[in-house]
């Protein structure tokens, strides 16, 4: 099941376009952690101020995790996910809401993850 998994994401993301940021792989994370803490610490330009408002960075079991910037105090953490973890992800959460549906799971999902989408739709012209 995961291999049907990880070649059907394969496909959707070779297809992405360049600007899309939902899908991050290993090093595409690890830069995005990098370039929010360099944005932290340096003199401010219009990325850097971009990167403070929709990113923050925790450090959790010794692993630092990219989240949702937090705004307000009752925010509650959401993390941002590598390609390599969606599928474990998809799975645990379909199981532990009792296998329900696709609308059911992402509710679910939002409220704990920020970069996982239901796949668009495509619209005919």
């Amino acid at each position: 099941m995961q291999n049907e998994f990880n070649k059907a994401i394969s496909l959707i993301i070779d297809a992405k376009r360049d600007d899309n940021k939902s899908f991050m792989n290993n090093e595409e994370y690890d830069r995005r952690i990098e370039d929010v803490k360099l944005s932290k610490t340096q003199t401010k330009c219009k990325k850097d101020y971009r990167n403070i408002r929709k990113y923050d960075v925790i450090l959790i079991n010794d692993k630092e995790r990219l989240i949702k910037a937090m705004n307000h105090d009752n925010d509650s953490i959401r993390y941002f996910v590598k390609n390599e973890e969606l599928f474990n992800i998809l799975h645990s959460t379909h199981i532990a809401i009792g296998h329900g549906g696709r609308d059911r799971m992402m509710a679910e999902i939002k409220l704990k993850y920020c970069n996982i989408t239901k796949k668009p739709k495509h619209t005919q012209h």
